[in-house]
């Protein structure tokens, strides 16, 4: 064949495919087709598993979304398992929300769940089926067996350790109910909630109870009892050694606080910032970071007075507030600080802490000239 013929071949090819029967075309193509849609399926399998495991999953706890647990409790109850519903409402919440903020809360929310899931069993339904409502479907039928667990998860969760400077303590309510026949979802849950809001009920009356006993025994000094309540409610108890550790927002009052006591005070005030950082100077690596901020605050809490106050202020980094000490003693106690870290850190030549001291001025006072 010449060198010309070999110019015309993809022509050739062409119109031989062109001249092609119509049903062998739709049939080649259809074979294409199935093909490439087979390879398809099979590399999108495991995200397409991993999409519905996100949508059934709630993002903060990753226990069970409401409508899915909805729908595996009744496909339970379909297949004729015996079970008994456990219903647990967080009684405290919005308090913790409302005083430390929606970040703790988000933390509370995270530590319940991996309560949950670690004292359960392993083939238990666990469900966040509201803000701060939970619902486990255990196998089994067992109601003192189930009640014992109920009262282990109360006092397991009755104080909650967050971090190495937050203890919180926790309210619930918590109630279990055995399956009936024609049982769904919904009636279990109706079931369980009313019991939740006879015992919600309940305790109200035992504070409003307790409340006024004290009353009776105090007499008739109604102010005097209000502020005893009050500066019982304030009062840190037990008081813990160290440094006072706060959230953020209330860190930031207290050093406004602070900056507005100078005014009619001589008394001097430092905020010192430490950072860990790695030997390149970045933040250090996520799967490292978590442990080594939980050292250094231990290490600041210990190392600070008790009437210091200190706050996470960023994921490497924490914020002091120190009061009555000159810039040298200031710069000799985050010296001793970091010192102290890298005596406790096994890898200390890994991690380095930096640490800057900046003097508190004197709220200046805006005075409105009249016009």
């Amino acid at each position: 064949m010449t060198s010309e013929s070999y110019r015309f071949l993809p022509f050739i090819e062409a119109k031989e495919k062109t001249n092609m029967n119509p049903t062998t075309q739709e049939s080649d193509k259809k074979n294409r087709a199935v093909k490439r849609n087979g390879k398809s399926r099979e590399s999108f399998e495991p995200e397409n598993q991993a999409l519905q495991d996100n949508s059934e999953r709630d993002w903060l706890t990753q226990l069970y979304k409401r409508e899915a647990m909805e729908r595996l409790c009744n496909a339970w109850l379909l297949a004729k398992q015996t079970g008994t519903f456990i219903l647990m409402d967080l009684d405290s919440f919005k308090r913790i929300n409302d005083r430390y903020g929606h970040i703790t809360g988000d933390q509370v929310l995270q530590k319940v769940s991996y309560v949950l899931t670690k004292m359960l069993p392993g083939d238990s339904l666990i469900g966040r089926v509201s803000g701060d409502e939970f619902a486990v479907l255990l196998s089994g039928q067992d109601e003192k067996k189930s009640e014992q667990l109920c009262t282990q998860l109360r006092q397991r969760l009755r104080h909650l350790h967050l971090r190495e400077c937050l203890d919180l303590r926790l309210d619930l309510t918590i109630t279990q109910t055995a399956r009936r026949p024609d049982d769904t979802y919904q009636s279990l849950y109706d079931r369980a909630n009313q019991q939740i809001r006879e015992k919600k009920s309940g305790h109200n009356s035992e504070r409003q109870n307790q409340a006024m006993e004290f009353k009776l025994r105090e007499g008739n000094g109604g102010v005097t009892i209000d502020m005893k309540l009050i500066a019982s409610e304030m009062r840190e108890n037990p008081t813990r050694p160290g440094s006072f550790c706060q959230d953020y927002e209330t860190f930031k009052a207290i050093y406004r606080f602070a900056e507005r006591k100078m005014c009619r005070s001589q008394e001097s005030a430092y905020l010192l910032l430490f950072t860990l950082t790695d030997n390149m100077g970045d933040f250090p690596a996520l799967s490292q970071r978590d442990e080594d901020m939980d050292i250094l605050g231990t290490v600041i809490r210990d190392q600070l007075r008790l009437g210091d106050v200190f706050t996470q202020y960023s994921s490497c980094q924490y914020l002091v507030l120190v009061s009555g000490l000159t810039v040298d003693n200031a710069d000799k106690l985050a010296d001793r600080i970091a010192g102290t870290f890298y005596q406790k850190h096994q890898d200390s030549g890994m991690h380095s802490v930096l640490h800057y001291s900046y003097p508190l001025q004197p709220t200046r006072v805006e005075v409105k000239q009249k016009k």
